[in-house]
């Protein structure tokens, strides 16, 4: 250890205080970047999981290839791994499911079930070729009885045709072929489809899986797993490709070789490839980009603002003994190496330990909230792990040791262009101004001689207050941003949910009958309240202005355009709670039934994106002076096809109708029906219809058709159980047979919100509370010892007769002035780095810019409460000094 090294430790030993503070901000520092690179880690590693368990660890699927493709694909270099299935073909089942009555059977290699997303229910995996695994959703569509473990199936296993076109599971049942489609432009069949079989298998049904992630939902036959037995000669096969990287080019350049050969076509598994750096789109990368790169900016500010007014000090403090150092040959690169010396100290002692300070708090965070955060993300079979490898740990140390030596280059670079002279007479540190302005008289009148005092002090020493206020500054910027990006955080996920006004639903599918349950429900244990609706849907437009200018704008901006067909929801009310409606509004049944109409909920909240943006509404949707609604004719076709909806086209508004026999859609000039009076207004909200919807609410009494045949009861209540079970008697006092399958539990949807607003809370207020850590020890390291180096001014006033009384004055005084200005900086600053966050945040969530406030009067309460208690602290062990012995030192 050189001369350069022992006089670094010495002075650190000399300011303990001081250095005890920087190590913990270097400590905290650490650990928040060690937190930010281990979360993302165990976050990216959880959703690579849970997407390997839903949808398979593979990034493209290809089907129906020939077994010489198969063997090409071994030897791509672009292909890291696959898993392929053998399509042995379909064969006709007895099933409940008019468009899904064929069993697709499938020979899965060795390595099948571990890419893919096999998962048991019942058994266990076939083991040859003669051994049937078959899926869950099968039996839900069979009789009671049927497709058991241990059964015995015979197949006739072919080939589905239709116009001499084969068909796959990409192709839909057709049992009536589709006569709009042409074979030169879509793969649709133009004919009735037939089953021509090959061959006879049979099979004992060995385990029951969970219905797959890569059986689509409109797929023809269910997917069975057997095993292949021998290697691929002949035949065709589905194959699921992992690549050796998720570049676009990469994806594509392989969609291209193989286009061809895939009679099937190609499908690709965005949601594995989203965890592999592949976004679909472009807003959920911006958000994660500048999400990142905002916290680290965070860290980063705070870390350095408290490293560097430690070290700032440290080297303002020793200006004079670097002078001294300096002046008897020692090279500006020697002093450098001092300044860096101590860095690497505190670095040294720090970060090792900021290092398990980081793993340890986010492995007890994620040990806490795991069953949350696996229900939100994915599945709850799969938990989240922490995971930290060491490369982010390594990311994290390099990261947390050029904040250190950033911090120290500064006060090093400043210190080694002062001159030895200069640095003896510490001239640089305080020079006279020519004039101070009014501040001294308002000083002066303020505070008295005292208050002046710290007036020309200031304006005289600028620079040793500088790095005070700088440090003030950040901490309220810290705070304020780092609040307000909670707040934004919170308000994307509150604002992802839409949840009903009601806990539990529960329908007969006879709407008259759920109507005459509402008296015995109503005293019913456990039911605050409860309500029928029974709601179909319709179409309205309306001229430009009829609309409410806000829901206009958003329509406009958005490019949805006002002209658009735009959707209602019709709801049927039980006679008490449509009348308690009536009520609410100031009218009676009596008047209702003299004019009858519509009564409108008019609320809306909508969101729209675009490339770059994202705009929301929240509000009503009509002017004060509609009082009806056009609407379009919903008659049925003459040949039976039925209204689905309108939509504005070339000009005009054009219906669909859409015919299930052909299932196929029919475009027609669209028609105005009679139109919707309105006659009242509500803010009352009783379900769960479209964000933008127009609910209008009317008595049961005027439902007609299938309104009156459809429908559900909904309960309010604190006791889910309790209120579930009278509901269970009721219905079954009524005569009906209550069914789990038609209840509806809202509470559940509401647990995954509030789980999800538990989650981005602890991380939002456990990030605010280590910057404000850092904040506080930033505060009271720079305003302690920025007090403690005046020990010999302070001295000199009390030996010219100031008071401990004036002292005080004076410290109130540069109470007032540290933080005023502080604020006058970080609020500003705070501004601008919040509406970055807002930009970050508007790509998912946030709807609209503004400030937490609560946080802005917190940091502003807190900036003076911190520094006067800082200076409080150093002022206690400056009275306690001898005046003689202060004067006497020439440095402290």
């Amino acid at each position: 250890m050189n001369v350069f090294h022992r006089v670094a430790q010495r002075s650190m030993r000399a300011n303990r205080m001081r250095t005890i503070v920087t190590i913990i901000g270097v400590i905290l520092s650490a650990a928040m970047f060690t937190a930010v690179t281990t979360f993302a880690t165990t976050l990216m590693t959880h959703l690579q999981r849970v997407t390997a368990y839903l949808d398979g660890a593979y990034y493209l699927g290809v089907h129906n290839v020939d077994a010489d493709t198969l063997a090409s694909m071994r030897a791509d270099s672009d292909i890291e791994a696959f898993s392929a299935a053998e399509v042995l073909g379909y064969a006709e089942v007895t099933v409940n499911n008019a468009y899904k009555p064929y069993l697709y059977v499938e020979a899965i290699d060795a390595g099948f079930s571990d890419r893919m997303p096999v998962h048991l229910v019942e058994g266990r995996m076939p083991e040859n070729g003669t051994e049937l695994l078959i899926p869950d959703h099968l039996q839900a569509y069979s009789d009671a009885g049927t497709y058991l473990v241990g059964d015995t199936l015979t197949l006739e296993l072919g080939d589905r045709y239709s116009g001499g076109w084969r068909l796959w599971q990409n192709n839909g049942f057709q049992p009536e072929g589709d006569e709009s489609a042409d074979p030169g432009l879509t793969d649709e069949p133009e004919q009735p489809e037939q089953l021509l079989a090959r061959e006879t298998r049979t099979y004992t049904i060995v385990g029951v899986y969970q219905r797959p992630n890569f059986e689509d939902y409109s797929a023809p036959g269910f997917s069975a797993l057997t095993v292949q037995e021998n290697e691929p000669q002949t035949g065709l096969y589905d194959v699921y490709l992992l690549l050796r990287d998720a570049k676009q080019e990469t994806l594509d350049r392989v969609m291209a070789r193989y286009s061809d050969a895939a009679e099937g076509g190609i499908s690709m598994n965005w949601d594995y490839l989203r965890t592999q750096g592949n976004f679909r789109y472009g807003n959920y990368s911006r958000f994660l980009l500048m999400f990142v790169v905002i916290f680290v900016l965070l860290i980063m500010l705070g870390s350095v603002s408290l490293i560097y007014s430690a070290f700032s000090i440290s080297v303002s403090e020793r200006t004079r003994q670097f002078g001294l150092l300096a002046s008897i040959g020692a090279t500006r690169a020697q002093l450098r190496r001092t300044v860096y010396a101590e860095a690497g100290t505190v670095a040294l002692i720090g970060i090792p330990l900021g290092l398990l300070a980081g793993c340890g708090g986010m492995w007890v965070t994620i040990r806490l909230l795991s069953p949350r955060i696996s229900g939100l993300i994915g599945t709850r079979e799969v938990a989240m792990r922490f995971a930290a490898s060491p490369l982010t740990l390594l990311a994290a140390a390099l990261i947390a040791l050029a904040t250190v030596f950033l911090s120290a280059q500064i006060p090093a670079r400043r210190a080694m262009r002062i001159s030895p002279i200069e640095a003896i007479r510490q001239s640089r540190d305080v020079r006279a101004a020519a004039k101070h302005g009014g501040s001294g008289r308002l000083s002066y009148r303020l505070f008295g001689l005292p208050g002046l005092l710290s007036s020309r002090y200031f304006h005289r020493s600028r620079k040793k207050y500088r790095a005070t206020i700088f440090s003030l500054a950040m901490s309220v910027l810290l705070f304020v941003s780092a609040s307000t990006y909670g707040m934004y955080l919170t308000e994307s996920v509150t604002e992802s949910v839409n949840l009903p006004p009601y806990d539990l639903s529960y329908s007969t599918g006879e709407g008259e009958k759920d109507v005459a349950m509402l008296p015995a429900l109503r005293a019913a244990d456990g039911v605050e309240k409860v309500w029928f609706a029974s709601c179909d849907n319709g179409d309205y437009v309306l001229d430009r202005n009829e609309f409410a200018s806000g829901y206009r704008n958003i329509l406009e901006k958005s490019g949805a355009g006002t002209e658009k067909a735009r959707s209602y929801s019709a709801c049927y009310l039980d006679d008490e709670t449509f009348n308690a409606i009536l009520a609410s509004i100031g009218m009676t049944r009596a008047e209702y039934d003299a004019a009858p109409g519509a009564i409108v909920c008019d609320h809306a909240s909508v969101t729209y994106y675009d490339e770059n943006n994202r705009l929301s509404y929240t509000g009503r949707v009509l002017n004060d002076g509609v009082t009806a609604l056009r609407t379009f004719s919903a008659d049925s076709l003459e040949d039976g096809s039925k209204y689905v909806y309108t939509a504005y086209e070339d000009g005009g508004y054009v219906s669909y109708y859409y015919n299930e026999t052909k299932q196929t859609y029919q475009p027609r000039p669209a028609s105005f029906g009679d139109g919707i009076a309105i006659v009242g207004r509500t803010e009352t909200q009783l379900t769960n219809s479209g964000s933008d919807s127009l609910v209008l609410y009317y008595p049961f009494s005027m439902a007609k058709g299938i309104a009156r045949n459809t429908g559900s009861l909904m309960l309010v209540t604190d006791d889910a159980k309790q209120a579930q079970k009278s509901l269970e008697e009721v219905v079954n006092a009524s005569g009906e047979t209550y069914t789990e399958g038609n209840l509806y539990d809202a509470r559940e949807e509401y647990r995954d919100a509030e789980n999800a607003l538990i989650v981005v809370r602890v991380f939002a207020y456990g990030f605010i509370t280590l910057m404000s850590l850092i904040c506080v020890a930033n505060v009271f390291n720079t305003t302690t010892t920025n007090v403690l180096l005046r020990r010999r001014d302070f001295a000199m006033l009390r030996s010219a007769g100031m008071t401990r009384g004036g002292l005080n004055r004076m410290i109130c005084y540069e109470c007032l002035l540290y933080g005023t200005r502080a604020l006058l900086i970080g609020l500003p600053l705070s501004v601008a780095l919040a509406f970055l966050m807002y930009r970050s945040a508007s790509f998912i969530g946030a709807s609209y810019f503004r400030l937490d406030w609560t946080a802005v009067i917190i940091a502003s309460v807190m900036v003076f409460l911190v520094v006067f208690l800082s200076m409080m602290y150093a002022m206690r062990k400056i009275k306690r000094d001898n005046p003689v012995d202060a004067l006497k030192n020439e440095t402290t």
